[in-house]
């Protein structure tokens, strides 16, 4: 059977096109009204007015600028396991403290064949991130956010020593209730310790991350009780460390690893992009660790 349309149901027929077509419309608005991931990283420079740095590391370094940003991720790292979480939780750009492919400023032309980073490329396209490093101008800050941010975490945010900014005067502990705490609040396992776990401590030094300067460990350990480092080179800070206990003193360093001791930075990170960025989610994913336990 043929159906015969009256004018009614060609008046439907048009009402429900017009209908579709401006729900087509809205969608377009809404997409056109979002905000592109650059837009967002010009807002972070915005916010730091004068100061802000044009560097080759502080910039765009995987997935495209241009994409529309439904919410925001902090991470010390972006790895794999972190762009999978933020992809999940709908948080496409991903800013990040360190690079994602594996060499210093990201420069990826010996890996254009290699079958991991086209595997992570091809993840971040397929789920819409971009990922912006954040790296010189952050730790530009003062105080010099990735030390402040793992005192924080540690409940020493608040006692930073007046004569060395890496320094922090805590009530007298040892070294083993320092590593009782690293666990609890970082959730970090694969620590490693020079000296002992009794030595007493009042003075703990934080090099998070790994120190521009070879000597920072020398720098700071005649004036710490404690030197809680991110990574060291082993024939600079670790063997130095090493030496000094051996010589007799009562020194301490515990090496947390890059990632677990720069993650708390970027949890202030988040916190501070929230002041100003409160129309999206903001959110913190932390690496972690990257070994396994025993």
């Amino acid at each position: 059977m043929h159906r015969i349309d009256t004018p009614m149901s060609r008046r439907g027929f048009v009402t429900t096109a017009l209908a579709a077509a401006g729900v087509v419309r809205a969608r377009r608005a809404d997409a056109a009204q979002g905000q592109t991931a650059r837009q967002i990283v010009e807002r972070i420079q915005a916010a730091f007015r004068l100061t802000w740095r044009t560097t080759p590391t502080d910039d765009f370094h995987a997935g495209s600028p241009d994409v529309v940003v439904h919410g925001i991720a902090t991470t010390v790292m972006a790895t794999l396991d972190v762009l999978q979480r933020a992809a999940k939780a709908r948080r496409n750009l991903v800013i990040s403290h360190e690079p994602t492919f594996y060499t210093g400023n990201d420069d990826v032309s010996t890996l254009t064949s290699d079958p991991m980073y086209l595997a992570k490329v091809a993840f971040i396209k397929a789920n819409d991130l971009a990922v912006f490093r954040f790296h010189d101008n952050w730790h530009g800050r003062r105080p010099e956010p990735m030390g402040q941010g793992l005192a924080e975490f540690l409940g020493w945010g608040d006692r930073r020593s007046a004569d060395d900014p890496d320094v922090f005067v805590i009530p007298a502990t040892t070294v083993g209730r320092v590593l009782a705490l690293v666990e609890d609040k970082l959730k970090a396992r694969s620590y490693r310790l020079i000296g002992s776990s009794e030595t007493r401590v009042t003075r703990v030094g934080f090099l998070p991350g790994t120190p521009p300067n070879a000597t920072a460990a020398s720098r700071l350990m005649p004036k710490v009780d404690l030197i809680l480092a991110g990574e060291q080179r082993e024939w600079e800070g670790i063997y130095y460390a090493h030496d000094t206990v051996v010589n007799g003193q009562a020194k301490a360093m515990v090496t947390l690893g890059h990632a677990v001791s720069e993650d708390p930075g970027m949890k202030l990170c988040a916190d501070w992009l929230k002041t100003f960025i409160t129309d999206l989610p903001v959110d913190w994913i932390p690496a972690g660790e990257p070994f396994t336990p025993r």
